[in-house]
């Protein structure tokens, strides 16, 4: 077993769930401990608790390249933080392992690499809440941490260069009848906020038109949660329901807040969102990178995507530098079943580490 196994099974021992902010700053502790026994500096902001972990191959806070990875997971059964290696040493079963604790270990063995090869102007922020909306990664932006040249976030697909993702907008559609309930057994006598409401949500799907699996990148909507009513024999006075958005587009957002406030009789409110991010292909840094990636796969085609999902890429956008999203090779994210190959460590490490060389 190699070192960067052996201390990315250590990360997953962690538990770094978001919500343990403790078992976090402990992971990011260990991190920073592998860094600079190596002699890379090491700087920790403290962000509501949390520990944000900046490591850079130079002073100041703004290298002309900048990778990220978080060091929170979601929660998991206790024995998917006890991780299993096949024994043949290619696959890693454990939570984190490839989101997102593999992408860090990968980060850190790039950051080691070009420490010994004589260091380049690179450095590394590893984010301690992006499962829940990455306030970590904004504060350390807003905190002048920047980039010159390029932003690389390895929290995306294996084999590819991502360089688009989609924005979100989640938004809460209520209706109050003037009533405000009554008994179930006289319907005619009041109105009902769950039929209006599931009725101002079938007028909006009738004209909404979603992506499909071989053309995905198109403004999506999900019912996510709906609600109304707690008794079995009463007609609520509300009723309420959550939309999610992904958007492919700047004005993406106007144009669906618009399109929901002529609902009638349906009060609006919008609960999150954030813009897409979106770069062309054609920008030369990816070009290089994509050729480099190509080396280390040879033989495979290195195409360049856009995610429907969504990364810490949004908080870094307002740097207007270039932006890709790389990722190990697993499966099972968040789920029971969550692995990685481990092959894919050294593939995306090298393909850092000769991307600032």
């Amino acid at each position: 077993m190699n070192d960067s196994i052996s201390f990315l099974m250590d990360l997953i021992r962690t538990r770094p769930v978001t919500q343990d902010i403790e078992a976090v700053n402990r992971t990011a502790a260990k991190v920073r401990a592998r860094l600079e026994s190596a002699g890379i500096r090491c700087v920790v902001e403290k962000i509501g608790g949390r520990d944000t972990l900046y490591a850079s191959l130079v002073t100041g806070k703004t290298p002309d390249y900048l990778f990220n990875a978080h060091l929170d997971v979601v929660a998991a059964r206790p024995e998917q933080f006890e991780p299993v290696l096949s024994p043949d040493g290619g696959v890693l079963a454990g939570r984190g392992a490839c989101d997102c604790l593999g992408p860090a270990a990968a980060i850190t063995d790039a950051l080691l690499a070009l420490k010994a090869k004589g260091g380049a102007s690179c450095g590394a922020i590893f984010t301690t809440d992006e499962e829940t909306g990455g306030q970590t990664t904004l504060a350390m932006v807003e905190r002048g941490y920047h980039a010159k040249k390029a932003i690389v976030i390895v929290d995306g697909e294996y084999a590819s260069v991502c360089i688009a993702q989609k924005g979100i907008l989640t938004v809460k559609l209520t209706r109050v009848s003037k009533e405000g309930g009554g008994h179930a057994s006289e319907p005619w006598a009041m109105e009902n906020p769950i039929d209006t409401l599931l009725d101002a949500y079938h007028e909006l799907r009738a004209g909404w038109k979603n992506p499909t699996a071989s053309k995905p990148w198109g403004d999506s909507m999900a019912a996510t949660v709906i609600s109304g009513g707690s008794v079995h024999n009463q007609i609520p006075g509300s009723a309420s329901m959550i939309l999610n958005f992904r958007l492919t587009e700047e004005t993406g957002e106007a144009r669906v807040l618009e399109r929901l406030r002529k609902l009638p009789g349906i009060r609006v409110e919008t609960l999150t969102g954030c813009p897409p991010v979106v770069f062309s292909e054609d920008e030369p840094v990816f070009l290089r990178l994509k050729e480099i990636y190509g080396k280390y796969l040879p033989g495979r085609d290195i195409p360049f995507v856009r995610m429907n999902g969504a990364t810490d890429a949004r908080h870094f956008r307002s740097l207007n530098v270039p932006l890709a999203i790389l990722g190990v090779d697993g499966e099972g994210l968040h789920g029971a079943k969550e692995t990685l190959r481990t092959d894919s460590l050294r593939v995306i490490s090298s393909v850092l580490t000769d991307f600032c060389s």
